[in-house]
């Protein structure tokens, strides 16, 4: 089971906003391979337009530190985090036209799904296996 949608607006945060204390909306869980709930909450920290991986790398490293994943699921993550963003890309899209009362509020995402996906597109190929190489030498390590 995995929440699929772990963005800002799910996560609770402590008054100094450094200490994660919750999350809510369980509205898009679902059975699926854990690497997605990963590509999910990675598709949100994309957001710095000069270093878009200064989130990433730190969010990435935290995850992997609670939930271990295989190199075969490491493989895909670039692939799943490019694809989340197209999906709220199409989805947003679709969901609009069909409740255009609620038009605002599904497409608020969609502007920073658009840059995102622009900035993933700028990034080198090997990104993901570049962030975790900390990572695998014990860089890392008290």
């Amino acid at each position: 089971m995995i929440h699929n949608d772990l963005n800002p607006h799910n996560v609770l945060v402590d008054e100094s906003g450094t200490r994660i204390t919750g999350i809510i909306d369980f509205g898009d869980a679902l059975y699926a391979p854990r690497v997605n709930n990963l590509a999910t909450a990675l598709s949100y920290q994309l957001v710095d337009e000069s270093d878009p991986l200064r989130r990433v790398g730190p969010f990435l490293n935290a995850y992997l530190a609670q939930q271990p994943l295989s190199d075969t699921e490491l493989s895909l993550l670039a692939d799943l985090v490019a694809t989340r963003l197209c999906l709220t890309l199409t989805i947003s899209s679709w969901r609009a036209q069909l409740y255009p009362d609620n038009r605002d509020y599904i497409l608020r995402n969609l502007p920073h799904a658009g840059r995102s996906l622009m900035r993933l597109r700028r990034l080198p190929e090997g990104w993901v296996e570049d962030l975790l190489k900390p990572v695998k030498t014990g860089a890392f390590d008290d």
